[in-house]
């Protein structure tokens, strides 16, 4: 398993030394063992690395949210911080959200009558997702009891 998690992140140093894109280095390595490297793995590797990366993801959004968060703390005066701007910005991407979100899966909907998705999930798209790491994660760890869900979660069973 350490090499496997050798070969993993050897790629990223090796492009951050460099001075190269880290996260893009990052994303073809895993694209890469996705389709060479996990098939050769036996299966309690596979589930130890699984769970490895999984921790190791879950507690560096922990870290990079918490460094958002208080990091608000660090800029605060009065002078910098407008009330007025933040409320105005966050109704701009709600509406421009909701702007994208549901002609989009209107046209989705009309061009596959099959698999279409209900008003609900526009909603849930629309409104309940913060972030793309809460998409992310929401895809991951929720499992959708619709009769459409395996077509929501990109499963073509």
């Amino acid at each position: 398993m350490s090499l496997f998690v050798l070969v993993m992140y050897l790629p990223f140093f090796l492009a951050e030394i460099m001075g190269l894109s880290g996260i893009v280095t990052i994303l073809f390595t895993g694209v890469s063992a996705k389709r060479y490297c996990e098939p050769n793995l036996s299966r309690e590797t596979e589930s130890n690395a699984d769970t490895l990366f999984r921790v190791t993801a879950h507690l560096a959004e922990t870290g990079i949210f918490l460094e958002l968060g208080l990091s608000i703390f660090g800029h605060w005066s009065k002078e910098n911080f407008h009330w007025q701007f933040i409320l105005w910005a966050i109704l701009a991407c709600l509406v421009g959200r909701a702007a994208h979100i549901y002609p989009i899966t209107f046209l989705f909907n009309r061009s596959l009558r099959k698999h279409s998705f209900e008003q609900k999930i526009n909603k849930t798209i629309s409104v309940g997702i913060k972030s793309g790491t809460a998409c992310i994660d929401g895809n991951a760890h929720t499992q959708l009891s619709s009769p459409k869900a395996s077509y929501v979660k990109g499963n073509d069973d």
